[in-house]
């Protein structure tokens, strides 16, 4: 058999090919997977609407969720009514408001969120629903 080397030889380079194979397919799967990861991370019982529409991921926007106990998230943290209102503070205006709320949330709790909403200048929102199949 004719080596190239010998035992006794040290190796002088390493083939990066496999390496660089293995980062691009981690890469694609987190890219494939991190939206869905995002929004799972509430559980919330969307109502149902047969016209509901979906706001891109990577568009700007503040996530609001209200849980059916009547508790306030801002991108699936846990926050009080105060620091609701210092996050809308730091938020840029121009940002649409997505209103995530449990189907058994008290309406009037939606509207009061809002209300706050409009009161720090927030004007365009989106309300999430889950997609209902019509009947036919």
């Amino acid at each position: 058999m004719n080596n190239d080397f010998t035992t006794d030889q040290e190796i002088s380079q390493i083939n990066m090919t496999p390496f660089v194979d293995i980062v691009l397919v981690l890469l694609i799967v987190f890219m494939a997977t991190a939206s869905f990861i995002t929004q799972q991370a509430l559980e919330l019982n969307l109502p149902k609407a047969q016209t509901a529409a979906t706001l891109s991921e990577t568009d700007p926007h503040v996530t609001i969720s209200i849980d059916r106990q009547g508790l306030l998230y801002v991108d699936d943290k846990q926050v009080k009514r105060r620091e609701l209102v210092a996050h809308l503070e730091q938020a840029n205006s121009e940002w649409p408001v997505l209103v995530r709320s449990d189907a058994g949330a008290r309406y009037g709790l939606v509207v009061e969120v809002i209300d706050l909403c409009k009161r720090h200048g927030f004007f365009t929102f989106a309300l999430e629903s889950q997609d209902d199949e019509p009947n036919l």
